[in-house]
């Protein structure tokens, strides 16, 4: 991750930071339920290829649809500037794709993750 700005900072990014850490390493990991652990109980996660899910079971089925379709998963996220109850912060996300006609091929996109924050700092969307 790259630093944040000073705003970013005094509005509690750190604790966003290390939130956003985890997130990355439960997708790399391929672990729902460390992924899950990132959200609040009935926390969404709003795919935009899949969907919205919610709760640990929805979280988790949104992470096995990433890894029917790729590996080596890859989430970097930088720029991130968090308030209470609000973060954004920029994402590169790649994988390589496991379709027989992309033969390995690095799939990436770049990102913005705007974030709605429980008080405890959990994703709740």
């Amino acid at each position: 991750m790259t630093s944040s700005t000073t705003l970013g900072t005094t509005l509690g990014t750190t604790g966003t930071e290390t939130l956003l850490t985890r997130f990355a390493a439960a997708v790399e990991a391929n672990d729902a339920a460390a992924l899950a652990a990132c959200f609040t109980p009935d926390g969404i996660y709003d795919d935009y290829f899949f969907g919205p899910e919610q709760g640990p079971e929805g979280i988790a089925h949104i992470l096995a649809g990433f890894y029917k379709g790729g590996c080596d998963f890859r989430w970097q996220f930088h720029d991130v500037l968090a308030g209470p109850g609000r973060a954004y912060a920029r994402y590169r996300f790649s994988y390589r794709s496991t379709a027989p006609e992309a033969a390995g091929a690095r799939v990436c996109f770049d990102g913005i993750a705007c974030l709605d924050l429980s008080p405890d700092g959990l994703i709740r969307r």
